[in-house]
């Protein structure tokens, strides 16, 4: 029996005489990782392809600004963030216009787009792109947004700002507005001030500064706008009400909301008539919300709560303009479940609110039809199945890899009402039928057990925490037993397939357990919430048999062996990936075949996805990871909506397996549980586009895709225009830390 065992990283002193070689070679090791650097990785598994369709236009995934043509009303302009381009509507009619922009540091190309605003002649529309620290301008008539290329760019017409702080730099933009005049305005959330500029991007100005403190200050603001007499309103989100500044930046006056408080207020807009709507969020539930006031800063009517709440606690900018005649346009980055007609339910991003009345009505939804995913942050795999925690889109589906991974079913409301899925496992059976799909649900405190038809097997937990306390991943032993992080319990709970609890464990070695994985040797592996340890368990009784620790002082460049925020593990037979991602500058994916008593600096195999971007084999902002025995790797890749799989390849790919005679047809199940409730587009909206059909349970069709294929041998990713500057982790943080030190 091996002793619980933990390894920390090490710091080395250097004397004042060494710092000089120290900065030199350093820099010379930073010249000389273009296999880390540029997202190549060491040997790690080859990118294969994408999984998830792409919105189609008229779809909105997390939209955020709204801006309505100053000159021509028919034409709404809205950032779809989550989708990294510009979407134009009608108010009537068929509203998808179209659309332009990707995700990407090419020229018109967006990397965070958060705001919209147009020029008041009508010419110009401006973008700021917070991922990007700057401000981006396009001639609207020259812009390809009808679908035909032809006479048209997609290039932008002029940009300006860098990251920093100062005149003309940014550090978070995320509101924009536009004057009579035709002077930009730019709220920086970070930074806490408001930036004037000419409509060329010339004579930058700070117009508020934090730094200059009194009751004008502004902490966090999100959003801004311009009213006709040239006053400056601020959502100061933090402070909780909407400020008022004059041309020249002086406090004119504040709106806290009356008897019921503003809370977090991230979205303003000001009619030519000097009314006003704030939308800012019920503090209770977070759900989003909207408020009316005249001329006269008397509020008009109730405040209108939105379908959905912020899960994460994000406080988004929520985007609204208005029309001239006095309907306005409101989005929705939420996009909660809305009724259309008796039957009908979608996600409506987009809504037209008329002037007096309190019906939304709606224009867009969310790209949520089979194989289309919403901010995926949980992926399992098996032999056949691929799960999907369709997280923003709170459901699952159920990708079939013997039928090129196309979309067998998908589960969600309200057969399976979950709210905010955690972790996905599968156990695959000797049937179909006897198949095991595992979801934690971190917000109801319930481990749901399906079958590959859809249907709710078994339900674990009665919501309460004693039983599962915000419960996180999910992982399954070939036994069939099950391991479910609960997170705030601190603890890691064994079920068998039946459901009766057979152990309980970790407590006096884990603080908020998060990843769980059955890897080499058949431990449990487990990361943690907000630790940069990893943990290795024996199943049988729930035995530590080894910890590896890293020092976090050590780990503004962490390297090979170290963990910096480790937000997924997954697991095969023979290696143990650790998913790594603090949201800005530092994401990878390490490969580890660890020993109890080895460093894990001495066990790490392979480093791969540690360059963002949108292109082929780069993740952005990724959650989740899989792995199975087969050589197959897959990463939710959250910020561009799919899930990327790579497999492995040359001298590390795994041996084939001989094949078995276990049976793998598809279960027969009624039309009932196939997913025939597709999400429907507008009434006056039809979709350019139809989504992958659904397979049949009987088909026969020959697999496009089958597993245990030899891999086709592809060269990884390498850094690309679709890779921000600001995001390269050895540039922005390692050696500024040297330089520092020496």
């Amino acid at each position: 029996m091996l002793n619980l065992l933990g390894h920390r990283a090490r710091r080395r002193v250097v004397g004042r005489p060494g710092r000089l070689l120290l900065a030199a070679v350093a820099c010379c090791w930073l010249l000389t990782l273009p296999d880390v650097a540029a997202g190549q990785g060491r040997r790690g598994p080859s990118f294969d392809r994408s999984l998830g369709l792409v919105p189609e236009s008229g779809l909105l995934n997390t939209p955020m600004g709204v801006a309505v043509s100053a000159t021509d009303p028919t034409r709404i302009f809205v950032v779809d963030y989550g989708n990294a381009r510009i979407q134009v509507f009608r108010p009537v009619g068929r509203p998808d216009m179209g659309y332009w922009g990707s995700r990407g540091e090419g020229r018109g190309q967006f990397w965070q787009p958060m705001d919209v605003a147009t020029s008041p002649d009508g010419r110009y529309v401006y973008v700021v792109d917070a991922g990007r620290a700057r401000v981006m301008q396009f001639e609207i008539e020259k812009l390809c947004i009808g679908g035909i290329d032809i006479g048209c760019s997609r290039d932008v017409l002029n940009e300006w700002g860098s990251y920093g702080s100062g005149p003309g730099a940014f550090r978070a933009p995320t509101g924009l507005a536009v004057d009579r005049k035709g002077r930009v305005y730019v709220a920086d959330e970070a930074s806490g001030n408001i930036q004037v500029f000419e409509a060329d991007g010339t004579d930058a100005r700070i117009l508020v500064d934090q730094k200059l403190g009194g009751p004008g200050v502004l902490n966090h603001p999100r959003d801004i706008d311009v009213d006709a007499e040239g006053q400056i309103w601020v959502a100061d989100t933090e402070n909780h009400r909407i400020v008022v500044f004059d041309g020249e930046g002086k406090l004119v006056t504040q709106h806290l909301g009356g008897a019921e408080r503003f809370h977090k207020p991230t979205g303003i807009a000001v009619a030519p008539d000097g009314s006003f709507i704030v939308r800012d969020f019920d503090p209770s539930y977070r759900s989003p919300r909207l408020w009316r006031y005249d001329a006269s800063g008397r509020l008009s009517g109730s405040p209108i709560t939105l379908e959905g709440y912020d899960k994460r606690s994000r406080y988004l900018l929520q985007g609204v303009d208005f029309l001239p005649d006095g309907n306005a346009v409101v989005a929705n980055p939420y996009a909660g479940v809305m009724r259309l007609g008796e039957s009908s339910e979608t996600a409506v991003s987009l809504y037209l609110l008329p002037q007096g009345g309190d019906q939304l009505q709606p224009l867009a939804v969310r790209g949520e039809r089979p194989g289309q995913f919403a901010y995926p942050m949980s992926v399992a795999v098996g032999k056949r199945y691929v799960v999907v925690g369709d997280t923003d889109n709170q459901r699952i589906q159920l990708l079939d890899a013997e039928l090129g991974y196309a979309p067998a079913r998908v589960v969600g409301a309200p057969e399976l009402p979950l709210e905010e899925i955690a972790g996905v496992a599968i156990s695959e059976g000797a049937t179909a039928l006897s198949t095991r799909i595992y979801v934690s649900d971190r917000a109801l405190n319930q481990i749901f057990v399906l079958d590959p038809t859809g249907a709710v097997r078994d339900v674990w937990g009665d919501g309460r925490p004693r039983d599962f306390n915000k419960p996180g991943g999910v992982a399954v032993d070939a036994a069939g037993n099950v391991y479910i992080a609960d997170t705030n319990n601190k603890r890691i709970v064994k079920r068998a397939a039946s459901g009766e609890e057979l152990a309980s464990f970790g407590r006096d070695e884990l603080s908020q357990p998060d990843g769980v994985a059955i890897g080499p040797g058949g431990l449990l592996y487990v990361t943690e919430r907000g630790q940069p340890r990893l943990t290795a368990f024996r199943t049988e009784d729930g035995l530590a048999m080894a910890r590896w620790d890293a020092d976090p002082l050590d780990m503004q460049r962490p390297e090979p062996g170290e963990l910096l925020k480790p937000v997924a593990i997954a697991a095969d037979d023979r290696f143990v990936y650790v998913l790594e991602n603090t949201g800005f500058l530092h994401v990878r994916t390490q490969v580890f075949a660890p020993e109890p008593g080895k460093p894990l600096s001495e066990s790490v195999v392979a480093v791969f996805t540690d360059s963002e971007g949108a292109g082929p084999g780069l993740v952005y902002d990724p959650y989740g990871i899989a792995a199975h025995p087969d050589g197959r790797v897959l990463i939710a890749d959250s910020g561009n909506n799919r899930v990327q799989l790579y497999r492995w390849s040359g001298d590390l790919a795994p041996s084939p397996v001989a094949p078995t005679d276990e049976p793998t047809a598809e279960p027969s199940r009624t039309p009932t549980t196939e997913p025939t409730d597709e999400p429907s587009a507008t009434p006056t909206a039809e979709p350019t586009d139809a989504p992958t059909a659904l397979p049949s349970a009987t088909s026969t069709a020959v697999p496009t895709d089958a597993p245990t294929a030899p891999a086709t041998v592809q060269a990884s990713p390498t850094a690309t225009a679709d890779r921000p500057t600001r995001l390269n982790p050895l540039l922005t943080v390692y050696l500024p830390h040297v330089i520092r030190r020496w």
